[in-house]
């Protein structure tokens, strides 16, 4: 049975985090809304197509969510045309494998692309509940302008020691660029995840990649109940 995106929520506020990424607030008209760090909801503007997009704050941070959304296509132009004060239509939150799990001790997560918004809402989390678990991220984008959140990512890994942020850029390497470079394959997990064994992998982001990606890492031995997609 489809999940119906029938409940209203407000855009309370808008900022762009990437030249072609926008992060929209929301206050949604349910005041028993209630989500887990690492899930997703379903987004309609008028269209009737409503697409998943997940949480980029902790849920401690409400009432009042976050979402960052790319512009990529008829929904996302739809988006790009709100305002502070427009109303949008939502799901309740959609579960997913990705969410953060009360015996989570050490996660690896690893994204491309928009595949760090779900990963953001874990790390805001951890970081108001002062960081219980070990955390690494690693995230793949194109250039250097494409990085989101790059700015706080890099603040919050500064601020908490548990916390291991790195990025790779595919299609170019600045002058003084001090992350990965190129596509995220077994040998960089390696570089990254020595111990594979021990955290939960969290992977999000185009298809081919977290596909590829998961056969690396039950081919390595990493039970495929700690691989989470």
């Amino acid at each position: 049975m489809a999940i119906p995106a029938d409940i209203v929520a407000t855009v309370t506020s808008l900022r762009d985090t990437t030249h072609d990424t926008r992060v929209f607030s929301l206050r949604p008209h349910a005041d028993d809304y209630a989500f887990l760090p690492g899930q997703h909801c379903l987004v309609d503007a008028g269209l009737q197509r409503p697409r998943p997009f997940s949480f980029t704050t902790s849920p401690l941070q409400g009432p009042e969510f976050e979402l960052a959304i790319k512009r990529e296509g008829v929904l996302t132009d739809r988006l790009f045309t709100l305002k502070a004060g427009n109303v949008v239509h939502i799901s309740r939150p959609l579960p997913s494998r990705l969410a953060l799990r009360p015996d989570d001790t050490e996660l690896a997560m690893v994204a491309g692309g928009t595949g760090v918004t779900p990963f953001m809402s874990i790390i805001r989390d951890a970081a108001l509940h002062h960081l219980p678990a070990r955390l690494r991220l690693l995230c793949a984008h194109r250039t250097a302008a494409d990085i989101i959140f790059r700015s706080e990512l890099e603040e919050l890994s500064r601020a908490h020691p548990a916390l291991t942020v790195m990025f790779t850029l595919t299609r170019e390497q600045p002058a003084g660029w001090l992350g990965e470079h190129g596509r995220v394959d077994a040998a960089m997990l390696h570089r990254q995840f020595p111990d594979w064994q021990h955290p939960r992998f969290l992977l999000c982001g185009p298809p081919p990649m977290v596909v590829a990606l998961r056969r690396e890492l039950l081919a390595a031995g990493v039970p495929a109940d700690r691989v989470a997609v």
